[in-house]
């Protein structure tokens, strides 16, 4: 994507005349991406915490049998949706960088027209084409963010749609082995059997 395709972008979004954009509508994006990623980075962090929430209560001596299964998997789930939930955030966060950069690029042009180092015919594309390269691999970030999440969504669909059942009885046995053991060391290693278990099951 071209500097002049990317200015011309923000200025629609804005509503205005891309000869019209100015470095202010550049910085009036930036918390707007500060927000996105911030609200993605809660969302990680809040399916990780539940993550480990109902993996805790998948191993307490409180949970009924019949619970524990879908609590694994459940917690596996949920950690899948946390990475992909921090990879997005990582996303919007260099993009946040790239119109940080971009608005400094601005200023620094508009200092140099004030002093007259910088005719005042230069156009806002001129000031966007230093970071050609960089907004390019930006929307290729994003582009492969977000076909990541939709492939990661369907795999989690179809395989809780093909081997839910066959897996959640696996599971119950596991955990059957796992409550009847008695010694530490065997009922550990039932214990990692049953998280990898629940891992490859949404492999």
């Amino acid at each position: 994507m071209s500097g002049e395709n990317f200015v011309e972008q923000i200025a629609v979004s804005l509503g205005i005349k891309q000869a019209q954009l100015k470095t202010a509508d550049v910085h009036a994006k930036i918390p707007a991406l500060k927000r996105k990623a911030e609200e993605y980075e809660r969302n990680a962090v809040a399916l990780e915490d539940a993550s480990l929430a109902n993996r805790a209560k998948a191993f307490s001596p409180e949970t009924p049998a019949s619970e524990r299964a879908s609590l694994m998997r459940q917690s596996t789930a949920d950690a899948q949706k946390a990475k992909t939930m921090a990879g997005f955030a990582a996303t919007f966060l260099t993009q946040l960088g790239q119109f940080v950069a971009l608005e400094t690029t601005m200023q620094i042009a508009d200092e140099m027209k004030e002093v007259g180092l910088l005719g005042e015919n230069v156009t806002v594309a001129d000031w966007q084409s230093a970071t050609d390269t960089m907004q390019d691999e930006i929307h290729r970030m994003i582009a492969t963010s977000q076909k990541l999440g939709d492939v990661m969504s369907g795999v989690l669909t179809q395989n809780n749609a093909d081997s839910g059942e066959s897996v959640a009885d696996e599971l119950n046995a596991l955990f059957a082995r796992w409550e009847a053991e008695t010694d530490p060391v065997k009922k550990a290693e039932i214990q990692k059997l049953i998280e990898t278990k629940s891992n490859a099951a949404l492999a």
